[in-house]
């Protein structure tokens, strides 16, 4: 999912940049997602030779507001491997998991937080950036030399933003 964010972002922000219409197909994945205003652009109109949709992002998610899990003061964690943090958080902490919710779910909870931890990858990321205060990321998260590490610059800045906090 946070692939497809990413996607979308980039592409309308192309689009925006270059003054012209942002167009995703309906069957585009996020739509069952966000609430997207959809309008079918005209056969004729030039834009496509097919039927497509032109779409307009609103604020709020929409099939979230049921599913929302009640914030705790305690530490709140979503992880797609759960037996494994359960089995590795400090006995000391209160913490509240979040479980059986689908990842769409996890991330509106998450971003309704003060902080956040960060783990490597695009969900992660847009955790962190819907939290919008602290957030910590491990700082080296690519093995030197690999394929992966070369995708990024020497620092990570081109990944991470500069008020975030790497460890």
């Amino acid at each position: 999912m946070g692939n497809h964010i990413f996607q979308f972002a980039a592409t309308l922000g192309i689009a925006r940049s270059k003054g012209i219409i942002h167009v995703i197909t309906e069957y585009f994945s996020l739509r069952k997602i966000f609430k997207l205003t959809v309008s079918v652009v005209p056969v004729n109109s030039g834009i496509s030779d097919s039927g497509r949709v032109i779409t307009r992002v609103e604020q709020k998610p929409s099939s979230y507001d049921k599913e929302l899990v009640n914030l705790t003061n305690s530490h709140d964690v979503a992880s797609d491997g759960i037996d494994w943090t359960k089995n590795n958080m400090p006995n000391h902490i209160t913490v509240a998991y979040l479980e059986g919710h689908s990842p769409e779910v996890d991330m509106a909870t998450v971003s309704m937080c003060d902080h956040f931890i960060a783990t490597v990858g695009t969900l992660s990321w847009w955790c962190g950036w819907l939290t919008g205060d602290n957030v910590l990321y491990y700082k080296w998260p690519c093995e030197e030399g690999s394929l992966v590490r070369a995708m990024y610059s020497s620092n990570y800045t081109d990944f991470y933003y500069p008020h975030w906090i790497g460890l």
